[in-house]
C-alpha cells in the first residue's frame, strides 16, 4: 500500500458558530456520517483547552491455554472507553457537565444585579447523555460520537490569578442497543466531482 500524506489526521476542533463538544439527552437522533447535519437538540459548552479530546479504549484479555500450557486463544475479558477533555469556561453549560442540570440554578440579569448561577455540590452524578465531537483537518471532518456517556469531573477546579479556571470532564461510554460504546466516522474531504467542503 503506498503512503499517503492525506491520512494522516491533526485534530483541530471544527467550531465556527458553536463550540465542538455538544452533548443531548439519551435518544436523541444521532448523526452516522462525518459530514451529518446534527441534531439541533445537541448543545455546547463554549471553549475546550488547547490539550483537545482524549480517547482511551481499554481491552483486557485473557488467554486460553492447552494441557500443555501452550497459549491457543485469547478472550476479552473486560472493555471500557472513555474521552477526555477539559472545559475551558466557566458557564452554565459547563456546570451543567460536571454537576448535573438538576443541580444548577440560574437568574437573569436585572437592573441590580448581572446573570447569576448557582451550583448546589453533593453526592450524586450528572445523568448520561449523548455525545458527539466535532474535528477536522483542513476538508478532513471527523465525528467521534458516544451513543451514551456518563460525565465526571476528573480533576481539581482551580482558581487562580495566573491562568484560566478549568473543569476537567471523563466520559464513561456504556454500550448501546448495538453493544457498541463510540462511533468514529470520518471524510477525506476530497470529492470525486467538483465539490468541496468551504
Amino acid at each position: 500500500m503506498a503512503v499517503n500524506a492525506n491520512n494522516v489526521l491533526v485534530g483541530a476542533p471544527e467550531q465556527k458558530t458553536t463550540g465542538a463538544v455538544l452533548d443531548a439527552p439519551l435518544g436523541t437522533p444521532l448523526p452516522t456520517h462525518a459530514l451529518d447535519t446534527i441534531s439541533t437538540t445537541f448543545e455546547d459548552s463554549g471553549y475546550i483547552s488547547e490539550d483537545g479530546i482524549s480517547l482511551t479504549v481499554d481491552q483486557s484479555t485473557d488467554t486460553i491455554k492447552d494441557w500443555s500450557a501452550s497459549a491457543i486463544r485469547k478472550i476479552l475479558s473486560e472493555f471500557s472507553g472513555t474521552v477526555k477533555w477539559t472545559e475551558l469556561e466557566v458557564s452554565k453549560k459547563s456546570l451543567e457537565r460536571a454537576f448535573g442540570k438538576e443541580n444548577i440554578t440560574s437568574t437573569p440579569a436585572t437592573k441590580d444585579h448581572g446573570a447569576q448561577t448557582s451550583v448546589a455540590i453533593g453526592a450524586s452524578l450528572p445523568d448520561a447523555r449523548s455525545w458527539v465531537f466535532k474535528i477536522k483537518d483542513g476538508k478532513k471532518r471527523v465525528l467521534l460520537v458516544v451513543p451514551n456517556g456518563q460525565a465526571t469531573i476528573s480533576d481539581d477546579i482551580t482558581f487562580s490569578s495566573s491562568d484560566a479556571a478549568t473543569i476537567a470532564i471523563e466520559l464513561t461510554c456504556s454500550p448501546d442497543a448495538h453493544g457498541k460504546n463510540l462511533y468514529i466516522y470520518t471524510d477525506d474531504g476530497v470529492f470525486s466531482n467538483a465539490g468541496s467542503l468551504g
